[in-house]
């Protein structure tokens, strides 16, 4: 437990944090280029299939940005 340093946990929580804007920026891009709002369309009309689309795309695009932050 000697190895342990407070900056390998700042630096989890900062490459964690950019993950997560870089995919919520990701999501809000995508969500305009469309000619539909898939959260009007997830979270009013509960559309199933577009929640079911919208996830695999968005876990998709966490595993690229997960290859390339890491």
């Amino acid at each position: 437990m000697n190895d342990f340093h407070i900056g390998y946990v700042l630096n989890g929580v900062l490459y964690a944090g950019v993950g997560v804007l870089l995919v919520a920026a990701i999501f809000l891009i995508w969500d305009r280029l469309t000619p539909y709002s898939f959260w009007k369309k997830v979270s009013e009309e509960k559309n199933l299939a577009v929640a079911v689309l919208v996830g695999a795309v968005l876990l998709g695009f966490c595993w690229i940005i997960a290859a390339a932050l890491h």
